[in-house]
């Protein structure tokens, strides 16, 4: 994320059955994904949060990577998945691993209906082209 400010303009996801490869590049710290099918959109309405906080470890670095959002539907999603979020900057970012993958949380309220996870991984999101 290199701006100070980024909205969420898209949340996809895939499931982690349909990985066929997930490779990184660990210099420029950019993910490769073969998958079967396509990104599958997540029903969101604006105003999608992600926050990334760093920590250290007595072996690595840690970071959490938690995203909240409101959405029109819920997905009724069970199985782990890789999240793809699209910023309004067009950047690209990979949240999970096909070793660490993203479990979703859905709920619903009488105030509305809501995703969410949190991630904790050895990296940033990856970027994505």
């Amino acid at each position: 994320m290199n701006e100070i400010i980024n909205n969420i303009c898209l949340v996809q996801y895939v499931t982690i059955t349909n990985i066929n490869s997930f490779d990184t590049d660990p210099v420029n710290q950019e993910v490769t994904i073969d998958k079967n099918g396509d990104w599958i959109d997540l029903d969101v309405a604006p105003g999608s949060e992600l926050s990334i906080l760093s920590s250290k470890t007595d072996t690595d670095d840690q970071y959490e990577c938690a995203l909240s959002s409101t959405v029109k539907s819920l997905a009724h999603i069970k199985e782990p998945v890789i999240i793809r979020l699209v910023l309004d900057s067009d950047e690209e970012l990979i949240i999970g691993d096909d070793n660490i993958p993203v479990t979703l949380t859905e709920s619903e309220t009488n105030a509305g209906k809501s995703l969410s996870f949190s991630h904790t991984s050895w990296h940033k999101p990856f970027p994505h082209s």
